[in-house]
């Protein structure tokens, strides 16, 4: 060590000044530290006797020994005291005080006083209530450049004026009498940006030497070792909190060397795996691994030690010889000839869900297959009996539909008939006879009604029920409509009211079918209405037309209203004989309504009223009118 600092100084090799900044170096001051200390720069200045320069003076031999001593602490307090003895050799009959900064960089802690071998000081310290170590003091801001500094630098003014932050200047100058104080040096214990404290030297003789230089390059070793000193404490108490949380987690750890056994394991996994920690320590991975073989685990660990780290699923053996699925964690450290470590997590619980999960999923789709298969077979059964309906629809439509004709036609025959004979024209008839005869008439056009109900909805549902289109007077049509109930409404003694909204714009629609709906609804209103009013009211809602009819009769309760419209369905209506019809009325209603373009709706109160409404379409769609 002595020939390092020998070196330093010899007059034909530079020295070097060493200033830092943020980033992290090794420690070029102290070779063999590991302590990385921030570096800004160096700057290398040669002094040689070919350039003429001043020659330093060889460093006192306390230098190297005190180097030496500085490697060798422990502690920042075992650094402050060979501070001490090395100051105070070089600067004999001083005091020097040791501080450290606070984190804020605003005050300083003294750590160390040394050169009191009198009690002079102690004295003068006691007689003026000033606490020397572990005291804080405020960083005199007119010398906090000099006192932050990395050159040793004199305090203009004495002691007085360095402990004017602490006392009066008056008090400052007479404890420095009784000490003996003459000058007060102070250097900051710096490397470049990095500052860790300061060094006070008060000397007592006049006159004294101060070797600045020497206290510079040797201040430079104080921070290094005081550097030092604070990463070892951090990567102590990052071990400890390492080594806490390896000890406390629920999963295991071990570490092992690159020649694959096993160095360290902790309790979790001793528990995890049955065996004990010093069964552990030394066997080969490859007696744990189940999966992979010795050659396969170097094989891997090279991959590990090419990537940092790697995460992996595997098999272990417990030591009674069964086996548990783990999630295994490793990192790859170099230091120490090379170790890795890593966390192992016991997944059994996990595999064994995930494999029902498996299962379950594949049963699920087993089933949602068989049920696809059922339900397509389902399908087509259904699609069959669809076409079967169908067909039988038609069939029962076409029947319908030729049994209509061929009833109308004797039915038109008898009503016919039955005219002639009530009109007197084929001869005079008895009153007895009328009566018989109006019946017959009554009957015939009751069941002629019926018969082009049917017909009207066995053409509806076979699918021959087509709109004929064309432009619609309305006012016209409403006329016609009137024309034909009024006679029903005058037999009740009812008011017909007609309404319309309109603004006289042509409907596009099918007459013959409006028309049919209007007497429909208008004729229902009529017949379930004893006294009061019916209401027809027309009104344009922008694309559609909108029907309105409204009577005050009997109503319509809440559980027959959904199904009016159905065919041949008839309401029960309390206090009121069953009316005569078919019970289709509504229901042809609503499907030429459809055929249109357009909707039949209805509202009602039971005992206040009923209101249905027609919406069509002011121009009915072509592909609707084909």
């Amino acid at each position: 060590m002595a020939g390092i600092f020998i070196e330093e100084y010899h007059e034909l090799v530079s020295f070097t000044v060493i200033r830092t900044c943020q980033s992290l170096r090794p420690c070029a001051r102290l070779p063999g530290c590991t302590r990385a200390v921030p570096m800004r720069d160096t700057v290398h200045t040669e002094i040689s006797t070919a350039a003429r320069a001043p020659v330093p003076p060889p460093p006192p031999a306390q230098f190297a020994d005190a180097a030496t001593a500085l490697l060798g602490c422990r502690s920042a307090v075992e650094v402050y005291h060979v501070i001490g003895d090395f100051m105070t050799e070089v600067c004999p009959a001083s005091i020097v005080i040791v501080n450290e900064i606070t984190p804020e960089m605003t005050h300083f802690v003294t750590r160390g006083l040394f050169g009191l071998e009198d009690s002079v000081f102690a004295k003068a310290a006691r007689l003026v209530g000033f606490q020397i170590i572990d005291k804080h003091s405020v960083i005199v801001p007119k010398y906090r450049d000099l006192m932050l500094g990395s050159k040793l630098s004199k305090i203009e003014g004495g002691f007085a004026e360095f402990a004017s932050s602490e006392v009066s200047p008056a008090i400052g100058g007479l404890a420095a009498k009784l000490a003996g104080i003459r000058d007060v040096y102070t250097i900051g214990i710096v490397d470049g940006d990095s500052i860790l404290g300061n060094i006070h030297v008060c000397t007592r003789k006049p006159g004294a030497d101060v070797p600045a230089s020497v206290i510079e390059r040797f201040v430079l070793h104080v921070h290094a070792a005081l550097a030092r000193l604070a990463t070892t404490h951090d990567l102590e108490e990052s071990n400890e909190r390492f080594q806490q949380a390896v000890r406390t987690t629920m999963d295991g750890f071990w570490s092992y060397g690159e020649d694959d056994r096993i160095l360290d394991v902790n309790e979790a996994y001793c528990q995890m795996s049955g065996y004990r920690r010093q069964q552990l320590i030394g066997m080969h991975l490859s007696d744990l691994e189940v999966m992979e073989t010795p050659e396969q685990i170097d094989a891997h660990n090279r991959r590990i030690i090419a990537r940092g780290q790697d995460r992996y699923v595997s098999q272990h053996r417990r030591s009674d010889g069964s086996f548990y699925d783990v999630e295994v964690s490793v990192s790859y450290l170099p230091g120490d000839g090379g170790r890795f470590s890593g966390f192992i997590r016991d997944i059994t619980e996990r595999k064994q869900a995930e494999e029902r999960i498996v299962r379950l999923n594949m049963e699920l789709e087993e089933r949602v297959r068989a049920r696809t298969r059922e339900l397509s077979t389902a399908n087509i059964e259904l699609v069959n009996t669809n076409a079967e309906l169908e067909r039988a629809t038609r069939a029962k439509s076409s029947f319908l539909a030729s049994m209509s004709h061929e009833l109308r036609t004797p039915l038109n025959s008898i009503i016919g008939f039955t005219t002639i004979l009530l009109k007197g024209l084929a001869g005079p008839i008895n009153e007895e006879q009328e009566t018989q005869l109006s019946m017959v008439s009554e009957s015939g056009r009751h069941l002629l009604s019926l018969i082009n109900d049917v017909l009207d909805l066995s053409k509806i549902e076979a699918g021959r029920a087509t709109a004929c289109i064309e432009d619609i007077d309305l006012e016209s049509l409403i006329e016609a409509v009137r024309d034909m109930v009024d006679p029903l409404a005058d037999a009740k003694g009812l008011q017909l009211v007609f309404t319309s909204g309109s603004d006289g714009e042509p409907l596009r629609s099918d007459p013959r079918m409006l028309t049919q709906i209007l007497i429909n609804l208008v004729g229902n209103a009529i017949k379930f209405t004893d006294s009061g009013t019916v209401t027809l009211a027309v009104s344009d809602d922008g694309d559609v037309m909108r029907f309105a009819v409204s009577d005050t009769g009997c109503g319509i309760s809440p559980s027959d209203l959904p199904h009016i419209m159905e065919s041949f369905y008839q309401a029960d209506l309390p206090n009121r004989a069953k009316s005569p019809g078919t019970g289709l009325g509504l229901s042809i209603s609503s499907q030429l309504a459809a055929v249109l373009g357009g909707s039949l709706s209805a509202e009602s109160a039971l005992g206040v009223g009923s209101t249905f409404t027609l919406t069509v379409p002011k121009v009915m769609p072509l592909a609707e009118s084909g």
